[in-house]
């Protein structure tokens, strides 16, 4: 969606309360600056991540306030240097040169806060969402639709990869049905 050409009236849900919180300083232009100058100076070590996944267990996400560009520091941080974005285990350190290349990556989203400009940011039950504008003649909506827990092909249980997933069958059914 960020390579299209930017409409109006633009919403990023996010059941994550860590992803929403971090859409929200990024469409923020003075906080999303902020918060990129700081990326700039993470340490790409264990000891950050872990520290960063520790805070993060801890914050209450509805009383974040005054703290907005740390909290976000870190979810960013966690989703950069973990396997798969997952922001459960440190990715490693392969080369030595992996903190010179995220504070490069950081240095090329400044292009990135201009696209957000605007950006409404939710953080609700995607279905809530789908049944508010599913109707709406001038709503488009790109849905990136949760996977299942079991695989027809497969007697299997996939375990669960994202912090927030629907993996149940009677979920997965309410969603095609909201659709």
């Amino acid at each position: 969606g960020l390579n299209k050409s930017p409409h109006p009236a633009e919403i990023y849900n996010d059941l994550n309360k860590k992803l929403a919180l971090l859409f929200s300083v990024l469409a923020d232009s003075v906080l999303g600056m902020e918060l990129i100058c700081k990326m700039c100076s993470v340490p790409y070590t264990k000891e950050f991540f872990d520290n960063a996944k520790e805070t993060l267990n801890k914050t209450d996400f509805s009383a974040v306030t005054d703290n907005k560009i740390e909290i976000a520091c870190y979810v960013w941080s966690l989703l950069l240097m973990s396997f798969n974005g997952q922001m459960e285990t440190f990715r490693g350190i392969y080369t030595g040169a992996e903190e010179e290349k995220l504070h490069m990556r950081m240095t090329q989203k400044y292009n990135l806060l201009s696209r957000l400009q605007g950006l409404t940011v939710l953080n609700m039950d995607g279905l809530e969402v789908i049944r508010e504008y599913k109707n709406d003649s001038h709503a488009f909506l790109f849905i990136d639709p949760p996977y299942t827990q079991t695989n027809e092909s497969s007697e299997h249980k996939r375990q669960k990869i994202y912090e927030c997933e629907v993996l149940s069958d009677k979920d997965q059914a309410e969603f095609l049905a909201v659709l």
